[in-house]
């Protein structure tokens, strides 16, 4: 498996994700082989029982990803845990890697910043920084990005920047700009001097999702260090309601999706979004294309709750972004445990009731899809 990178950077974006790198040149990344167990990724035996699931859309694409979490969560002491952004160090930096984890609502965007030299998705490869990091007084943060010194986030549609030093720059990001309304939770991915930002469209209904994902593209303007000339390329770059409607649902819709993260991994890339039903929790579905403007398939939901028991995320996962690094690829999400017993352990809550809302990581192998629908 091989991973391209521009002159300028190694995208990935997300909710989080894009950062900056010297020279062009290449990764191989390990493949592994689907045995015939697990051709099918999504098994409907791990949805809640209360659960009607909605038909997905058919497998198409030739690749996919095989993900294993880790036991524990990174972010699992500060409350409402969620939009984690992954970034990559200066110099000067202290840390070769950040990861920023958006906090609660009425903390006015007061979340966790970690660092580590050499990042997993295991929580202790991550050192806590400041557990009261702030890009602006917002939510969280959609996603973030770098591209050579300048970092730059994306939230309540407004762009962020900063040149200092992540574990300097709390509450010292400037406004520079503007993303064009009309979509939400945006994942940005740059490329050829292009920002790209996915983010999604239209309304699910009655949840805080939209119905595609719709693409954006900017150029940036190195010597104002700003992005101009909005393009729309598609209010459709993905759509996965495209099977015939089931009767209760005359509208059509049938699944809500947004949180795009992206990375391009062998060539192709990879794009990550959230994915969910009026009766079916979120999770992680995979898209594949071998062009960032078109073509995307789909390949399968790769992450998602694991119903029935007191882990983490017995619920549903949702968010998740990309960080690719050397030779492997790590995805962290966050997990939502409705029961507040983790594991045995009650001390876990952290939302109103008994929920509890953590980030953890994943590690992800690129695998053949033998069932692909031609």
């Amino acid at each position: 498996m091989r991973i391209a990178k521009s002159l300028k950077v190694l995208a990935v974006a997300g909710f989080g994700v894009i950062y900056g790198v010297g020279a062009a040149g290449c990764q191989s990344f390990p493949h592994r082989e689907m045995p015939a167990s697990k051709a099918s990724i999504f098994d409907e035996r791990t949805l809640p029982k209360t659960a009607s699931p909605a038909a997905l859309p058919p497998v198409t694409a030739d690749s996919t990803l095989d993900c294993e979490r880790a036991k524990t969560p990174i972010a699992k002491d500060y409350g409402n845990h969620h939009d984690a952004s992954i970034l990559e160090g200066n110099a000067t930096s202290k840390y070769d890697w950040y990861l920023f984890v958006s906090g609660k609502k009425r903390e006015l965007g007061k979340g966790q910043l970690y660092g580590s030299n050499a990042p997993s998705h295991q929580d202790e490869s991550w050192h806590l920084i400041d557990a009261k990091y702030r890009v602006a007084r917002h939510h969280g943060v959609d996603d973030s990005i770098k591209i050579g010194k300048n970092y730059f986030a994306f939230l309540e549609g407004k762009i962020f920047w900063t040149d200092l030093n992540l574990e300097d720059a709390s509450e010292k990001w400037k406004v520079v700009g503007s993303f064009p309304s009309g979509i939400d939770d945006v994942g940005a991915y740059f490329m050829e001097g292009h920002l790209h930002l996915f983010g999604e469209y239209g309304r699910f209904l009655d949840k805080p999702d939209g119905i595609s994902i719709a693409h954006y593209k900017a150029t940036y303007n190195e010597t104002k260090n700003v992005f101009e000339n909005w393009e729309l390329v598609s209010t459709e770059q993905l759509n996965p309601n495209t099977r015939p409607n089931p009767s209760s649902n005359p509208d059509g819709v049938v699944w809500g999706v947004g949180d795009a993260s992206l990375a391009e991994i062998d060539s192709k890339f990879y794009m990550l979004i959230d994915m969910e039903t009026m009766s079916l929790p979120y999770r992680v579905g995979l898209w594949v294309s071998e062009k960032i403007d078109s073509g995307y398939e789909f390949a399968g939901i790769v992450m998602e709750p694991e119903a029935g028991g007191d882990g983490w995320l017995n619920f549903r996962v949702q968010d998740a972004e990309f960080l690719i690094r050397d030779e492997s690829i790590f995805v962290f999400a966050n997990w939502l445990n409705v029961d507040g017993n983790i594991d045995g352990n009650p001390r876990a809550k952290s939302l109103r009731g008994k929920k509890s809302r953590t980030v953890g990581g994943y590690q992800c192998f690129v695998k053949p899809v033998s069932n692909a629908v031609q």
